[in-house]
């Protein structure tokens, strides 16, 4: 079945996935998180948009998400990071700015930040850790 346009698409892959659904930046809420969590957590799905995720914090504004941190794959490039999180945060390659970027030990190290409307996305990377989040703004 062709999808029609991206909201489709993200739609029908957070009705797929319970991890993206509970901490989606617009639409995550604490029932959602209950849900997921009572379900397994990351124990049960720990993929977020393909990036594997070994710990996670979110916090709440009573129902409401309000921001995550995520923990993600060291291994990953940061194209992969950010092609991720434009999926969940509805960003561009375009809305990213780099603050930091360098080599360390052969690797890149890079802090990044897309703000879109009401969401800003962000990640951090170095050759022994990898940490995606995002805020929403009221």
């Amino acid at each position: 079945m062709p999808w029609h346009t991206y909201t489709q698409a993200a739609d029908w892959a957070r009705a797929n996935n319970p991890l993206e659904e509970a901490v989606d930046p617009l639409t995550g809420t604490k029932d959602k998180w209950d849900k997921f969590a009572s379900a397994g957590g990351l124990k049960s799905v720990s993929s977020f948009h393909g990036m594997h995720v070994s710990k996670l914090e979110p916090a709440w504004n009573g129902e409401k998400l309000t921001s995550f941190v995520m923990e993600v794959d060291p291994s990953l490039s940061s194209g992969a990071v950010k092609s991720a999180m434009n999926q969940a945060c509805g960003t561009s390659d375009a809305d990213w700015k780099i603050m930091n970027q360098e080599v360390v030990a052969g690797k890149e190290a890079v802090i990044a930040l897309a703000v879109k409307g009401k969401v800003a996305c962000g990640m951090a990377l170095s050759p022994w850790s990898a940490a995606v989040t995002f805020d929403a703004r009221p």
